[in-house]
């Protein structure tokens, strides 16, 4: 990866974090972080999205991600593929997610 994707990257990731309110752009660069992460298997990107929503991100991104992926569930499966591939731990992603794949898990 580039290094100057690299630094877009986490760029984002801290405005998310920093951010009480995502901005819908924002939100937007996220989702095609992770489309990227999955869909061209890059793993520094799957770690990047994997600390953008961890134990620690803001409810209301970990909210946002929940009513988006209520509407198209490839997300979860985006995000299990994450777990999968790099051996991110369930337990690492944000409570109310831990949650959601559980249920998605469970279905």
């Amino acid at each position: 990866m580039r290094r100057s994707s690299k630094r877009l990257l986490d760029s984002i990731s801290s405005r998310a974090r920093d951010t009480p309110r995502l901005a819908a752009g924002s939100f937007t660069i996220f989702l095609a972080a992770l489309e990227l992460a999955v869909s061209h298997n890059r793993w520094h990107v799957m770690r990047q999205v994997g600390r953008m929503l961890d134990a620690d991100a803001p409810r209301g991104l970990a909210d946002r991600l929940l009513i988006e992926a209520s509407l198209d569930s490839e997300i979860f499966d985006k995000l299990l593929t994450i777990e999968r591939i790099i051996h991110w731990p369930r337990n690492q992603w944000h409570q109310a997610i831990v949650i959601a794949l559980n249920g998605y898990d469970a279905a």
